[in-house]
């Protein structure tokens, strides 16, 4: 470029996200998770005598937001890279909650805090983006996806068609992998007016698939 060779390099950070030469979101995966952790050591140090509201507010705005900046262009598939993000929130309910003990469950800590998986928050914010793109309210052009036939009762209007192919990095990228989930959707979630509707209906959709209680999405 401009007479200069580039360098060829195996990843390189761009706009904040890790890229790999391989595909693979293990590198970006590895980097926010080291940075989440460092900041969540910060934390420790400085906020051990604080109230359970405030160290949660602390780690819900600055810890992680690193675990799901862009997240739908990367929402990893891979149990190892799923773990990883979880463990780095598992250890934040054990700051918020003060409790260090090995015998402690962490997953008992979760529960009267009321946060949702990580995993559970990538699939909301990308069904989300997926809806802001059917309604072109989003710089993602609607184009990119075609209707598909409403072969069944239950398909909504704006059910889509499947991208079938043999490659895992496609397959499982942001359009591929949630037209599936999308077109799982019931109707009236698929076809809700605002997107602030469509947060309320997926949230209480997400929650009532897992059969369990999140916290309900509010608009501001």
């Amino acid at each position: 470029m401009a007479g200069v060779q580039l360098e060829d390099v195996a990843e390189h950070r761009y706009l904040g996200v890790t890229l790999s030469n391989s595909l693979s979101w293990n590198p970006h995966v590895d980097a926010q998770c080291s940075k989440a952790n460092r900041l969540l050591g910060l934390l420790r140090r400085n906020l051990s005598g604080c109230s359970t509201r405030t160290k949660t507010i602390a780690y819900q705005a600055l810890v992680r937001p690193h675990l799901e900046y862009s997240a739908p262009a990367w929402d990893p598939h891979t149990v190892r890279n799923i773990r990883k993000l979880e463990q780095v929130q598992r250890r934040a309910a054990r700051f918020v909650a003060n409790s260090y003990s090995p015998y402690q469950s962490v997953t008992a800590l979760l529960v009267p805090l009321n946060w949702q998986p990580l995993q559970v928050r990538r699939q909301f914010t990308r069904l989300t983006v997926f809806y802001r793109m059917m309604n072109n309210t989003i710089a993602i052009p609607s184009s990119l996806v075609q209707l598909g036939p409403q072969r069944t009762r239950s398909a909504h209007p704006l059910k889509c068609q499947h991208v079938f192919t043999r490659i895992d990095p496609y397959k499982l990228s942001f359009i591929p992998r949630t037209i599936i989930e999308w077109n799982r959707l019931p109707c009236n979630v698929a076809t809700s007016p605002s997107t602030d509707s469509f947060k309320t209906g997926l949230s209480a959709h997400l929650a009532a698939c897992a059969n369990l209680s999140y916290p309900q999405y509010k608009p501001y």
